[in-house]
């Protein structure tokens, strides 16, 4: 077992342990950041067991050397299975969303602990994944692309097909097969 899970676990108690990590090792930033995106009022606890399951999760899915930090190549590496032509400048801005201490990567802690924990699910990232997910660039996020992002991110085809129709093209209105912002919005907002 990982001893650093034990210490942050431990330190969740009445109030959540996101509030005290950012306080303690990042100086002023860290606070200023905590306070600005209100991190102190709406994280949850998370148990040893969660941080294990979202370690594996971090490390499964962007931080391939599984040093506790997610660099500008693997966050790139990540995003290219939502779209093969990402840019550097959409890597830069993924990862300058989500770097609350400001170091320019996105760390385990707390960076990944309080998107998962806290997510701020909102219009700007919302518009910033249809922009992802829409590989081709043409405006649309088809029901293709959905499931080869699927499939790309560990679905076997049965089951990225299955969850592409029964999350996300409910929203296709006009039943083309795609969706457009505001069809895709309605599903994910």
């Amino acid at each position: 077992m990982n001893i650093f899970l034990y210490l942050v676990a431990a330190v969740c108690s009445c109030k959540c342990f996101l509030a005290h990590s950012l306080a303690l090792p990042y100086s002023t930033y860290g606070l200023k950041t905590a306070r600005k995106r209100n991190y102190e009022n709406d994280a949850s606890c998370v148990s040893i067991q969660q941080l294990e399951v979202f370690q594996a999760q971090f490390h499964n899915s962007v931080d391939k050397d599984r040093d506790g930090k997610a660099s500008f190549e693997e966050v790139k590496h990540y995003l290219s299975k939502y779209n093969p032509v990402i840019k550097d400048s959409e890597v830069g801005n993924f990862i300058q969303r989500r770097d609350i201490n400001g170091n320019g990567i996105i760390d385990f802690i707390p960076d990944y602990i309080t998107e998962v924990v806290s997510p701020s699910y909102g219009l700007s990232k919302a518009k910033e994944w249809f922009q992802l997910e829409d590989s081709n660039r043409d405006g649309y996020v088809s029901r293709d692309e959905l499931i080869q992002i699927a499939i790309n991110v560990g679905l076997s085809p049965r089951d990225a097909q299955d969850t592409v129709d029964m999350f996300y093209m409910t929203g296709d209105k006009n039943g083309d097969g795609k969706l457009n912002w505001e069809e895709y919005s309605s599903v994910v907002m």
